[in-house]
């Protein structure tokens, strides 16, 4: 789920990345994990994973392609141990959407402005 000024607030996140490859849009984390801020719009984080929706630059895509082949186990397993280590990562804050559950939003998706985890 996006939100309606999403458009706006994407061009906003991807010009405050630096030099990130990766970015998660939709980040779920780990309370506790670190993350350093790189700027009042994105976080790099050191465990990317529990995420929704990402944003690859070409040159992130084409090393995980690389890096990932021959494909000998689940993909995810492969980006966590030959791609996430030895590329950039950061995460949207506030994050730029949320999970739906058949239900309702997932309650881990709130966050509220300059803090990447809220515990619940």
């Amino acid at each position: 789920k996006i939100p309606a000024d999403f458009q706006l607030r994407f061009e906003q996140f991807r010009n405050s990345c630096g030099d990130a490859t990766v970015a998660q849009l939709i980040y779920l984390g780990e309370k506790g994990k670190p993350a350093m801020a790189v700027s009042n719009k994105a976080q790099e984080i050191f465990y990317p994973f529990s995420t929704a929706c990402m944003w690859w630059t070409r040159k992130a895509a084409e090393f995980a392609i690389r890096a990932c082949y021959p494909v000998s186990f689940p993909y995810d397993i492969l980006l966590i141990y030959r791609v996430f280590p030895f590329i950039k990562h950061v995460a949207a804050v506030p994050q730029l959407g949320s999970e739906k559950t058949f239900a309702s939003d997932w309650p881990s998706t709130i966050q509220e402005p300059g803090i990447l985890f809220k515990a619940l």
